[in-house]
């Protein structure tokens, strides 16, 4: 007499633990994958920021001072931001080197107008290194009313922010509103110590003045300050071209006035390397 085996299946406790156990592995591998992505987009920015800070070097070496930060524009448009536009000639017309692969595609610097748009760059903006009829960058002073920008400049320092009068306490940054003396470009010379000098770094990304930095953090909810794009921090260029990392908290100042425990926070971001 023939018998026959008949082998033993998965019981349905048995089906759903190995389902979970699979479902718990595609979730550690899926955190493992995001972090390599973050780390890679990190690391590329890093890449971007050297290469700013090699145009900048280039840049100041020819003319002896800082791009300068922004002008004002035509038809009402505001504000206008110039140090991409001029360093972008030293490397070749290359605008890749200005978008933080951490950002999305509106970040991305447009070179096609918007039709019937007025926000373009006139013939007389050729001097600012943007080319005719190209869009120009611009700030807003609410946040999806600017150009979203992936870097800032450090335009005024720590000092001349808040609520003083600019020409009493002369900004101590790079240079900002490049007709007006009191902010005019920088001389490479008046910069105390470059290793310690904030350049250029990760923007906020609100997308109102995103191509400029100030270390306030009270500045209607981090508008200006460092962004937090890469692990609660940012990519930092320094004046003399090195990029380090910081978290945001690290880089900003808690109010204003600023507290006496932020001397060190605001010596960064001072040309003169006093708080």
């Amino acid at each position: 007499m023939k018998t026959h085996c008949r082998g033993r299946g998965f019981t349905l406790v048995e089906l759903l633990v190995v389902i979970g156990i699979i479902a718990v592995l595609i979730a550690i591998l899926f955190s493992v994958i995001s972090k390599v992505r973050d780390q890679a987009n990190q690391v590329r920015c890093m890449a971007n920021l050297r290469a700013i800070g090699q145009a900048m070097a280039c840049y100041t070496d020819t003319y002896k001072h800082y791009p300068g930060g922004w002008i004002n524009t035509y038809y009402g448009n505001g504000p206008c931001a110039i140090w991409p536009t001029r360093l972008r000639g030293v490397v070749r017309g290359s605008q890749k080197v200005f978008y933080c692969p951490a950002r999305d595609e509106r970040f991305e610097w447009r070179t096609d107008a918007v039709p019937g748009s007025k926000a373009v760059a006139p013939a007389a903006f050729a001097g600012y290194g943007y080319k005719l009829g190209e869009p120009l960058l611009l700030g807003g002073d609410t946040p999806d009313s600017g150009t979203p920008f992936s870097y800032g400049y450090n335009v005024y320092g720590a000092s001349g922010l808040g609520p003083v009068n600019r020409r009493a306490a002369p900004p101590r940054g790079l240079g900002g509103l490049v007709i007006e003396s009191y902010e005019a470009e920088v001389r490479v010379s008046r910069v105390r110590a470059p290793a310690e000098m904030i350049a250029v770094a990760d923007a906020s990304g609100s997308a109102a003045f995103d191509f400029i930095l100030s270390p306030t953090a009270d500045d209607a909810q981090y508008r200006r300050s460092p962004g937090n794009v890469h692990r609660g921090g940012a990519n930092v260029l320094f004046c003399d071209g090195h990029v380090q990392w910081y978290l945001q908290r690290d880089l900003v100042l808690g109010r204003w006035p600023p507290l006496p425990t932020d001397d060190a926070v605001r010596c960064m971001w001072n040309r003169d390397r006093q708080p």
